[in-house]
């Protein structure tokens, strides 16, 4: 995975070995076109931050201003989704199919 388009715009994937001091595991960069993942998470933890970032590049193509709520409802999303995606993959690979 090199890249995911958000919108109009493909966003680099970039694992790193350590991200800035405040932050976790992952960063959306907007105006860098850059999504930034912590190198060494197991797969599950990596599909749930990748998620997490995408939902924050979501949050801003769409202008939704969630202001001091964006960082608990992109979680809340994050984690309910890759959940929901791990529990249910016949569902997806439907879903995907339809979409094509």
């Amino acid at each position: 995975m090199k890249s995911v388009r958000i919108g109009h715009i493909d966003y680099k994937i970039v694992e790193m070995e350590k991200l800035a001091a405040n932050e976790n595991y992952g960063l959306y960069l907007a105006v860098d076109q850059e999504i930034h993942l912590c190198k060494n998470m197991t797969p599950p933890r990596r599909a749930e931050v990748l998620l997490h970032e995408i939902f924050h590049g979501i949050a801003d193509h769409q202008n939704l201003e969630l202001k001091d709520d964006e960082e608990r409802v992109v979680r809340s999303f994050a984690l309910g989704l890759s959940a929901v995606i791990r529990q249910n993959p016949a569902v997806f690979a439907d879903i995907l199919k339809d979409l094509k």
